[in-house]
């Protein structure tokens, strides 16, 4: 193709050249595209299944010189795809542990992300294609929304120790993208609200600045009202903390015979309701709340704690 582009650029009319350049994309590519995909042993399921980046960019480079050549790929990669995730989601080892789970959609959404960029040149119809194909396989398990939360959940409270700040993004970013693939993404949005109100109330989250980073980035994706409660539940925590501080200075601390408080006041119908038990306070408990009450109430007339 080089060879016949050069000898019609020395000494062939421009609209000749044109003409040749048609005429040799037929004879030379279209011909014989699908047969170049569908080979035994070589072909493009062998290229993707052996990660042959250099074969499968000059494919695309190839096919890109003519329109309807480059739909043989796709229709490899997609069931591709589907056929790589469809044996995560039937390991059975791997269903009894979201985290390993939910690492193995990661793993493969990364490796189809990195061919779609560098093989591809992250072509729209490969992007939708391989977004597809996730979507298909994803959500023929019913778990998938409430295992990747739970990994969001392992990953703040200790997957992310020792991680630099870039490495932590580079996570939260993997899983947004992955995120992306779901169809139940309710089920997702409600399952990490949970997650977070228990590591928000028994204070195990590991890095609260990347927590919020990830609320930022469901935010682009789901919209302001749809994580609202998420948001509110920091603010909730720091407004707590502001009041504790000042109940203290009010009181010289925040222990009564030998009984420390710390209260933290939740909005109504922004945490996840729970079902509470009616409970009786000891004595040395109970002087500690009603200390705390009447502080609150003297602070916020008409409020209910």
């Amino acid at each position: 193709l080089d060879t016949e582009d050069y000898i019609a650029d020395q000494h062939m009319d421009p609209q000749t050249k044109g003409k040749l350049n048609s005429t040799l994309n037929e004879v030379i590519i279209e011909k014989h595209a699908q047969d170049v995909i569908n080979k035994e042993g070589t072909g493009c399921k062998e290229m993707l299944k052996n990660k042959k980046l250099e074969e499968l960019t000059k494919m695309y480079s190839l096919y890109s010189r003519c329109d309807g050549t480059l739909k043989y790929i796709l229709l490899e990669m997609g069931p591709y795809i589907e056929s790589r995730g469809t044996i995560v989601i039937e390991n059975e080892e791997l269903l009894k542990d979201p985290v390993k789970f939910t690492e193995k959609l990661l793993d493969l959404k990364k490796e189809m992300d990195e061919i779609v960029v560098q093989c591809f040149n992250n072509d729209p119809k490969f992007n939708q294609t391989r977004d597809r194909s996730f979507l298909n396989f994803m959500n023929k398990f019913s778990e998938t929304p409430q295992y990747m939360a739970d990994y969001c959940d392992h990953l703040f409270k200790s997957g992310i120790k020792g991680m630099s700040e870039s490495d932590i993004q580079q996570n939260l970013d993997a899983v947004i993208r992955l995120f992306r693939c779901l169809h139940n993404r309710d089920v997702f949005i409600n399952a990490y609200t949970k997650h977070q109100a228990a590591r928000l109330l028994n204070k195990t989250s590991l890095n609260t600045d990347s927590e919020q980073s990830m609320i930022s980035k469901l935010k682009i994706e789901s919209g302001f009202n749809t994580i609202q409660k998420l948001t509110r539940m920091f603010t909730d925590m720091d407004l707590s903390k502001n009041i504790m501080d000042e109940f203290k200075k009010k009181n010289g601390g925040v222990e009564f015979k030998g009984v420390e408080i710390n209260v933290d006041i939740l909005t109504s119908g922004i945490w996840p309701e729970q079902n509470v038990h009616p409970c009786k306070l000891p004595v040395e408990l109970s002087h500690c709340a009603q200390k705390f009450n009447l502080f609150y109430k003297d602070k916020h007339s008409g409020r209910h704690l």
